[in-house]
């Protein structure tokens, strides 16, 4: 349980959330601005709708967990390999698309997640400042996102 908070929750998620609108906050003073999703994003955020909507009908929780997963750790390798943190010196506005196109998949994870994790799913919500939940992917809010908490702490395995 552990090993699990600290490598997909903490490593994988927080991570991706927290870098993410650390960078909007930082670089755009935490400003939502209005932008096109990539039609390709848009349709692998559906199929994880999709997909884990029937695992989940199915009872199938850990297939369920696992697509998601996937798609965060998809999302951390473009992150990663877009490197914002180069790009806003380059062209702040490819740079915002990232940003954006990163916080398009992390609002459509944290409602994912929402069956698996409704308190950090609903902190996250209040964060960017998404009102309505449903089974279907979400859109960026327009507006400036709140203060950003930490979804999960690391657990020490020393405590258990």
């Amino acid at each position: 349980m552990i090993t699990l908070n600290n490598a997909d929750l903490v490593g994988a998620y927080r991570n991706l959330v927290n870098r993410t609108l650390a960078f909007l906050v930082k670089s755009y003073k935490g400003e939502l601005q209005s932008c096109v999703v990539e039609e390709a994003l848009e349709r692998k955020i559906q199929g994880v709708y999709e997909k884990t909507g029937g695992y989940i009908e199915n009872g199938e929780f850990k297939k369920a967990l696992k697509e998601i997963f996937e798609l965060v750790r998809w999302r951390n390798k473009y992150f990663d390999e877009n490197r914002p943190w180069v790009m806003i010196k380059e062209d702040s506005n490819k740079c915002y698309e990232t940003l954006y196109h990163c916080i398009y998949s992390i609002i459509n994870i944290g409602n994912l997640l929402e069956p698996f994790l409704p308190f950090s799913s609903e902190r996250l919500r209040k964060i960017v400042g998404v009102k309505e939940i449903s089974w279907q992917p979400l859109s960026v809010p327009v507006g400036k996102i709140g203060a950003v908490d930490l979804l999960f702490k690391r657990l020490d395995k020393s405590e258990s």
